[in-house]
């Protein structure tokens, strides 16, 4: 199964969500029984995110190419529910504005909990952006795929 939303800024359907199977070369190692078929299926936040917002290219979004400011401009939305939490470590010092390091995520239970767990895992000051998980951010979500 593959899930599209359509794009008014890119004038086409992009694709937001996937599934399929587990080949059996990667369960073994997981210890699964050669009998046991596993599928799996989500939903990407970053097409949608992509869709709603006009942007044309994913790594204008995420990625050494993403302009900080982006996330300094978008405050953090709050749902009730967990909060998937992204630090940006490290940024490019050429023009101080562009992300060097892959993100550390986390999953915390409040907003409070994550920026502790930020100040404590992280002594120097980093960028930290807070998505919601829960449902309502579901049905949020929802309202961008076709």
């Amino acid at each position: 199964m593959e899930i599209f939303g359509y794009s008014s800024h890119l004038q086409r359907w992009i694709e937001v969500g996937n599934s399929g199977m587990f080949r059996p070369e990667m369960l073994t190692p997981m210890g699964f029984p050669p009998n046991i078929r596993v599928i799996a299926w989500g939903l990407s936040l970053e097409r949608p995110t992509m869709i709603k917002y006009g942007i044309s290219n994913i790594r204008d979004l995420v990625g050494p190419r993403m302009q900080l400011q982006l996330i300094i401009d978008n405050p953090v939305l709050q749902y009730s529910g967990s909060y998937i939490v992204r630090c940006d470590l490290g940024v490019d010092g050429v023009d101080g504005k562009h992300v060097v390091e892959p993100p550390h995520i986390f999953i915390t239970h409040s907003l409070q909990e994550a920026k502790q767990l930020c100040k404590q895992l992280y002594p120097k000051p980093v960028l930290c952006t807070y998505y919601s998980s829960s449902m309502d951010a579901l049905e949020a979500y929802r309202s961008l795929v076709c």
